[in-house]
């Protein structure tokens, strides 16, 4: 009898499933098989140090399991740069700062995020102005009670500004500037305004050519309004008609100007021009917020709504007292089709295809958290998870919703103490066998989970 259990126990463990050894669990904390439905993954990295994903991107900065060095990769795993970094910071529109020893003063690198080479190790502090400009601070000694700037909390002097153009033709270096000859700056679109430490303002072009000179201070606009026309400072000539207020707009890679007119009823609207005074937006709203290519906007009650300018409508219409950005995703508003909107402190969602809500705002924004196209919130009898397609499930056997990365079609969840993902409809796509936390990079690309160290995983077929 002893021999036929023992049989019977062995074939029992045959059966199980492998993933739920993965970890290590004892055959008594077993959970149930996974569920037919389930992600398809393709291992990329395995046995790590470490991998994290790095703020906003679709990149992981991964450790060596060799010599603890770091290197940045896609959620995909294509190196972008190799092994051997020290540090890596996200800077904005799509730079970062790399340093190689964390301990020089002087040590920064720029790179762009698909890593193109900007600069070489040589600065302690980089200023992002868009994503042509970037400039790169070469640190001195402060003398007591002199400072520029801190970095570390450690005063110092600009020893020089290197100042770079960033182009799809390629990376030039526009001016290297000693502390006397620069004191701040602001891009404006293909070009910059430099003002030096007299308070004299030049504007320059990508060539350092100065483009126009005796400027109030590096915010002065390149446009100004005569006679309801809107005039180029840069060529002396009118652009458009019919405005009696105009400012410029610094997006990511181009610069854009807010032109306003009086309506019918003698209230201001807004629209946008490119700097060629041709139409991007009409002048039928109060722009609210500024983007590429969505731009928040309101309509003379003050109600909200979100314009595509690349689309030249409104996917989001103004019906709303707040369009809620996104912090975790790779996308600031649309993300898998659906923006999420509030409407006196509740929360829904609108298709942005069609300009449709889908999902009426219903939902308390305190307690609600946004994920891109979903909302969860721990409600009275458990976790609740709500659709931006207005699908709502009751997860009664969840006991968290970690904040997740992503477009929010995909969700950490804890159940029965190990952690699994859920869909945004809330169903299981990966088994709840895992014991610490599983993280989903910002492009929703991939997982990153720990086994026998840590691992991350392509969801194929994204």
């Amino acid at each position: 009898m002893k021999k036929a259990w023992i049989v019977m126990l062995i074939c029992l463990l045959a059966v199980l499933p492998a993933a739920g050894l993965a970890e290590g669990l004892d055959a008594e904390e077993m959970l149930p098989a996974a569920p037919a439905q389930k992600l398809e993954l393709k291992t990329v990295f395995q046995y790590m140090p470490s991998i994290k994903p790095l703020s906003g991107t679709g990149l992981v900065l991964v450790e060596s399991k060799e010599d603890n060095t770091l290197g940045v990769f896609t959620s995909k795993g294509e190196e972008v740069l190799p092994y051997g970094i020290a540090a890596v910071n996200v800077l904005t529109n799509g730079f970062l700062s790399v340093s190689l020893d964390k301990e020089a003063v002087n040590g920064l690198a720029i790179y762009k995020n698909d890593g193109t080479k900007v600069s070489d190790y040589a600065y302690g502090s980089i200023t992002v102005y868009d994503s042509r400009w970037v400039a790169g601070i070469v640190l001195a000694d402060a003398p007591e009670g002199e400072k520029d700037l801190t970095v570390n909390k450690v005063n110092y002097l600009i020893g020089q500004w290197d100042l770079y153009f960033v182009s799809e033709e390629g990376v030039s270096l526009v001016a290297s500037l000693d502390r006397q000859q620069f004191a701040s700056a602001k891009q404006h679109g293909d070009y910059i305004s430099i003002q030096n430490r007299d308070g004299e303002t030049t504007a320059y072009d990508r060539q350092f050519k100065p483009a126009l000179k005796e400027l109030k201070d590096v915010k002065t606009s390149y446009y100004q309004v005569k006679n309801y026309q809107i005039i180029s400072k840069l060529t002396n000539k009118a652009i458009a008609f019919g405005f009696t207020e105009v400012a410029e707009a610094d997006l990511p890679t181009r610069s854009v100007l807010i032109a306003t007119a009086l309506g019918l009823d003698g209230e201001k609207i807004q629209g946008i021009l490119d700097t060629d005074g041709n139409e991007l937006m009409p002048t039928e709203y109060k722009v609210v917020t500024m983007g590429d290519p969505y731009v928040v906007v309101a309509n003379a009650s003050g109600l909200r709504g979100l314009y595509s300018l690349a689309e030249h409508r409104l996917v989001v219409p103004c019906e709303f007292t707040n369009i809620v950005a996104s912090t975790t995703s790779v996308n600031q508003y649309v993300n898998n089709g659906y923006v999420c909107v509030e409407k006196d402190g509740l929360r829904g969602f609108v298709d942005a295809r069609t300009c449709t809500v889908t999902c009426p705002p219903a939902y308390n924004s305190r307690i609600a958290k946004a994920y891109g196209s979903s909302i969860a919130f721990d409600g009275e009898t458990g976790f609740v998870l709500i659709a931006g397609d207005g699908t709502r499930t009751e997860l009664h056997d969840v006991t968290e919703i970690p904040a997740t990365n992503g477009d929010g079609t995909l969700l950490v969840a804890k159940k029965n103490g190990f952690y699994g993902m859920i869909d945004w409809h809330g169903n299981e796509v990966l088994p709840f066998i895992h014991k610490t936390v599983i993280t989903l990079t910002f492009d929703s690309q991939s997982i990153i989970r720990t086994s026998t160290g840590v691992e991350l995983d392509e969801i194929v077929g994204r």
